[in-house]
């Protein structure tokens, strides 16, 4: 499976990134980080990423 990021997707992930750093730098990275980790894992186990509600 290949994960692409899509300019609005980027640009989202930014603003949330920028929302949060103004509070605190330090865990808006922390944030943005597993973001990024998470769609990497997704792509390879995709019904992880599904939750039972």
């Amino acid at each position: 499976m290949k994960l692409v990021w899509t300019e609005p997707a980027v640009a989202s992930l930014r603003a949330i990134h920028d929302y949060i750093a103004v509070d605190n730098p330090f865990y808006a990275g922390v944030f943005a980080a597993c973001i990024a980790s998470a769609t990497i894992w997704s792509k390879f186990s995709p019904s992880s990423m599904v939750r039972a509600t």
